[in-house]
């Protein structure tokens, strides 16, 4: 049975919870969203705790952290990010989902002499490509028949006039089109579902991120981890490994925005390997 121990990490307007599990080098695991508890994968996880220590945070406002007045912003879950990895010893491996690799890739490309590798799960250094993976939804939900549905939901959830039930329908509706396999689409949407919210508060600034630079001109051993289904990321870690001489690219071509979930002894295998090599 696993031993996860629980702390809690000062910042300037609360709390951040931290757990963790394992021995080994360190691991911090960078969930994505923004808004998402990143404990919620650790039993997915966990199989890489036996040979290393894996360290899950959760987002402001998010599980066990709490906050008095945040405003939230990639900048304050930046700020969180370095509190957190301010109290384990290093150095450390980052491993960033989604929007968390873009905060892995810009505290990689900040502190260089603290990381050792990083591995970038369907992510990307910015959303340049929003308008194409919009199209790519597009035409998923006309095949489902949801589109004017979706459109609808989603003017009212990010002019924050939706009810609760239209917010639910509409990340099950989003989740569905992130997910490839229909059983974790609907359990990742039951877990995701509470901190959606947040997200739709930083939907604007996210498109205005570009960490390309920073991503560039690191050096160290990096993971691309992208899905053949994926509807968020596209072929953007395809893309980045062509500009990375020192890359591994690993596809998984059952799965959507979520290899982790959807192929995990898979993912576990594969990670396990290229982590053995840093």
């Amino acid at each position: 049975m696993l031993n996860f121990q629980e702390k809690e990490v000062n910042v300037f307007d609360g709390k951040i919870s931290v757990c963790s599990v394992g021995e080994g080098p360190m691991i911090v695991f960078i969930a994505g969203g923004p808004g998402i508890s990143g404990p919620l994968y650790q039993e997915t996880l966990a199989e890489l705790a036996k040979t290393n220590t894996l360290v899950f945070w959760s987002y402001a406002g998010c599980g066990k952290s709490k906050v008095d007045g945040r405003s939230f912003s990639v900048t304050n879950d930046y700020n969180d990010l370095t509190a957190v990895i301010a109290t384990i010893s290093k150095p450390i491996i980052l491993m960033g989902h989604s929007y968390g690799g873009l905060l892995a890739i810009r505290y990689a490309a900040n502190h260089p002499e603290e990381v050792l590798g990083l591995t970038l799960i369907n992510s990307m250094p910015s959303f340049c490509h929003a308008d194409k993976s919009m199209q790519k939804k597009v035409n998923r939900l006309t095949e489902l028949d949801l589109l004017n549905t979706y459109m609808n939901l989603g003017e009212k959830v990010f002019s924050e006039s939706a009810t609760k039930n239209e917010m639910t329908f509409f990340w099950e509706i989003e989740t569905l089109l992130q997910v490839n396999q229909k059983k974790h689409a609907f359990e990742i949407s039951k877990k995701l579902n509470p901190f959606f919210s947040i997200l739709t508060k930083m939907q604007s600034e996210l498109l205005d991120v570009n960490y390309s630079n920073d991503l560039r001109a690191l050096t160290i051993p990096i993971l691309m981890t992208s899905g053949s289904f994926d509807l968020v990321a596209l072929d953007r870690p395809q893309e980045m490994h062509s500009w990375m001489p020192n890359s591994t690219y690993h596809e998984y071509f059952k799965s959507g925005h979520f290899p982790f979930l959807e192929e995990n002894d898979l993912f576990i295998e594969r990670t396990s390997t290229w982590l053995k090599k840093i």
